[in-house]
């Protein structure tokens, strides 16, 4: 007699359970590192960088300055449309790489974040349920409430320019995608 059917079932899983443990993670799960933040070169604790102006161009570090203007400015820099004239953002057709920048405050006002990438959680970078105002430099996507499933997406355009996202979506921004 051969082995009740339930003990051969139960070595199986045991088997596969043990052959999955010894297999190496995805590339795509070993890729992924932690968020981290540098200013002038040195790293600084993700709790600092909340209350800093960064951007994401080299992420997963999130590139940190004192004031806003600092971070639109080398934003504009690394998108490739450098400053204009007037010493602000050339024109927005300029830019070879679309990002967003939003604001923790109305009217473009408070730290700001400048984001290339696709957020799932903007948790990560410290930006969940924060943002109140935002500009589009060349870049089309969405934010979404309650990532990532669930509640409202309120979309933005290559041109947008919202220095108010209203009283429904203040605030509650959790997710970004591009796109």
């Amino acid at each position: 007699m051969g082995m009740p059917r339930s003990a051969r079932a139960l070595g199986l899983l045991f088997s596969l359970a043990l052959l999955a443990a010894a297999s190496p993670a995805p590339a795509s799960a070993a890729a992924a590192a932690p968020v981290r933040a540098v200013m002038d070169g040195h790293a600084i604790s993700l709790a600092k960088a909340r209350s800093l102006s960064c951007h994401d161009f080299d992420f997963p570090v999130l590139t940190c300055f004192r004031t806003p203007a600092e971070m639109e400015t080398a934003a504009a820099v690394r998108a490739g449309s450098g400053p204009g004239a007037d010493g602000g953002a050339a024109p927005l057709a300029a830019a070879s790489t679309g990002y967003v920048i939003v604001y923790v405050d109305g009217s473009f006002g408070g730290s700001a974040r400048a984001l290339s990438q696709d957020y799932s959680y903007l948790g990560t970078i410290g930006w969940n349920d924060v943002i109140s105002s935002l500009r589009s430099y060349g870049a089309t996507g969405h934010f979404c409430e309650n990532a990532p499933s669930g509640g409202f997406a309120y979309y933005f355009y290559p041109t947008s320019s919202v220095s108010y996202v209203g009283d429904y979506y203040n605030d509650k921004f959790s997710a970004l995608y591009f796109g």
